[in-house]
């Protein structure tokens, strides 16, 4: 299977503990934010394939999806900060130009994305130019870990990103009626005829194929306007090591 995993990097959480001091204090977050208490594996090592670049265009929050709809408890990034990027995936769009393009970091004992427009990358909101490599990619394959599962409602093809224009291959994707194992979940970008912007990283068991899939083609019980995730967080999954 050629699943592209988020592996842990001992080098990126020392960098991480040096470069923050204390974390905000909980009651000083947004009432959407979730807690940033997750735990490391520093016995996988992987380079990070992004680089170590600066942030700008800040303070900016942590935030647990390449989205702006929920933060992460426990700090912010700075003006200057060095962060390692382990992975870029493009979701939903933030900033003042609506850049759509994120990284996922290790930082402050916690997996968290920060988007583009905080970052001295190259490329623009208009013309992004990723650095490294996608966090989580569609394939083939069924040794994906089982989730939840629920059926697909309407066909379409898997995505290679939590967001609608980064389409996998022509034929590859799911039919009315698969069975869909729901591994995380993650906030992207608008989709479906309701802007839905709750994704999965699923696997059809029919098919035996994966990729991102958008909540509006699933039988959860959820809506565009109320998501609720059925799985845990893809960051949450990368914390356990799967």
């Amino acid at each position: 299977m050629t699943k592209t995993r988020i592996l842990r990097h001992a080098a990126a959480a020392l960098l991480a503990a040096a470069a923050l001091g204390a974390s905000a204090a909980a009651s000083a977050a947004p009432a959407s934010a979730v807690p940033a208490t997750r735990t490391a594996h520093p016995t996988t090592v992987k380079p990070d394939d992004g680089g170590v670049w600066s942030v700008e265009n800040g303070p900016v929050a942590y935030y647990n999806s390449p989205s702006t709809r929920v933060t992460v408890l426990g700090g912010q990034f700075s003006n200057g900060e060095q962060v390692d990027l382990m992975c870029y995936e493009f979701g939903g769009p933030a900033g003042p130009y609506n850049n759509t393009l994120w990284y996922e970091t290790y930082t402050n004992g916690a997996f968290v994305f920060i988007n583009d427009h905080n970052l001295n990358t190259p490329g623009t909101a208009a013309s992004p130019d990723p650095q490294g490599t996608p966090c989580r990619t569609a394939g083939v394959g069924d040794d994906m870990p089982g989730g939840p599962y629920y059926t697909a409602v309407g066909s379409a093809v898997w995505t290679n990103e939590p967001n609608a224009s980064s389409q996998y291959n022509a034929g590859f994707g799911f039919s009315n009626g698969d069975t869909m194992s729901l591994y995380c979940y993650a906030y992207g970008g608008p989709a479906g005829p309701y802007g839905n912007v709750l994704w999965y990283y699923a696997e059809d068991l029919n098919t035996q194929t994966f990729g991102w899939v958008n909540d509006h083609y699933l039988s959860t019980p959820d809506t565009a306007a109320n998501p609720v995730p059925e799985s845990w967080s893809c960051v949450q999954a990368d914390d356990s090591g799967f």
